[in-house]
């Protein structure tokens, strides 16, 4: 690792010194508890947002009846 940096994109975080966390260092720990934070939070949106389509759909349909 030319930049002996571990980068994820998604969460756009860097964390510097890959072997030790290779080894496990607190650093990983805190890299994967923000990566899970993000994929709840936009599990969370998904779900959010099919419940505001099922409202916006049921609303549509009593309006036509």
């Amino acid at each position: 690792m030319r930049d002996d940096r571990v980068t994820d994109h998604r969460i756009g975080e860097h964390v510097y010194g890959v072997s030790r966390l290779l080894n496990g260092a607190k650093e990983l720990d805190a890299l994967i508890d923000m990566v899970q934070m993000e994929a709840r939070y936009e599990r969370l949106i998904e779900h959010l947002q099919e419940q505001q389509n099922l409202k916006s759909s049921s609303a549509a349909d009593s309006s036509n009846s």
